[in-house]
């Protein structure tokens, strides 16, 4: 796949995921509507939108800095099926607070909690910022025509973002009704979870409910995307310090 040109800001932009990105270089597919959650600077995005030449992109980062370099790298590689949306994806329509990692542009976190943040220098400093739910983006986007007349439906969602996937998940039952196939990939961190006030065993839950198949998603040694279908019980048992991560696929039998 070809290079992006991209503008980041050095030593602070969070390096992309080969994993996530070998999954979607190879899966995603020409005529998908895909949403990136925590789109960041637009890498991941951009990957979606070279795949999907027939559908769109929805890009949603609430950082300010971040936002404005998303922008400018859609537009730098005139990736004009990427739309970015400034907010941030929660469990209701609010304005939530979001903490800023000074070391780390990919890191910042929906926390309401500053002492459950490791190395408070990092998080000093924090933001009012807006936020959606799963279940009314969907409906906006439902309700309007994509780009061939027909009502846009969506078959992706990648979700990065820093541990507040379970406030995500808690608001989209319309967004599941309304795509019942949608395939997610999202990062599995315990410890980010726990941190920003929910929990596994609720994650877990919140998995079973709207999906029938989970996988776990790794490179091999030829940097080839391995996906291996597990469980929740699996995840259960997944230890919570804060290196331990995953990425996992969600999806429905007809997916």
């Amino acid at each position: 796949m070809s290079k992006f040109k991209i503008t980041i800001r050095k030593r602070k932009d969070k390096p992309p995921d080969p994993e996530i990105i070998n999954w979607i270089s190879k899966s995603v597919q020409r005529d998908w509507n895909c949403i990136d959650l925590g789109a960041n600077i637009g890498v991941m995005s951009l990957y979606m939108s070279r795949r999907c030449t027939k559908g769109q992109v929805l890009a949603l980062e609430p950082e300010p800095n971040n936002f404005r370099l998303l922008q400018k790298n859609v537009s730098a590689n005139n990736a004009n099926n990427i739309k970015c949306l400034q907010y941030a994806v929660y469990s209701s329509s609010r304005k939530v607070h979001l903490w800023f990692n000074c070391r780390n542009s990919g890191d910042h976190r929906c926390w309401n909690d500053r002492a459950t943040l490791e190395g408070r220098r990092k998080f000093s400093r924090k933001t009012k910022v807006r936020s959606l739910t799963l279940d009314m983006l969907a409906r906006a986007h439902t309700n309007s025509a994509g780009s061939d007349g027909q009502r846009l439906q969506f078959d992706f969602v990648k979700m990065d973002i820093q541990g507040a996937e379970c406030k995500a998940m808690e608001a989209m039952e319309d967004f599941m009704n309304l795509n019942p196939n949608c395939i997610f990939l999202t990062e599995f961190w315990p410890y980010g979870i726990e941190g920003s006030g929910d929990s596994v065993k609720r994650l877990c839950y919140l998995i079973d409910k709207y999906f029938s198949r989970v996988y776990s998603v790794s490179l091999n040694k030829k940097i080839r995307c391995n996906v291996n279908e597990i469980d929740t019980r699996f995840l259960l048992k997944q230890p919570s310090n804060r290196g331990s991560k995953l990425n996992i696929l969600l999806k429905n039998d007809s997916g």
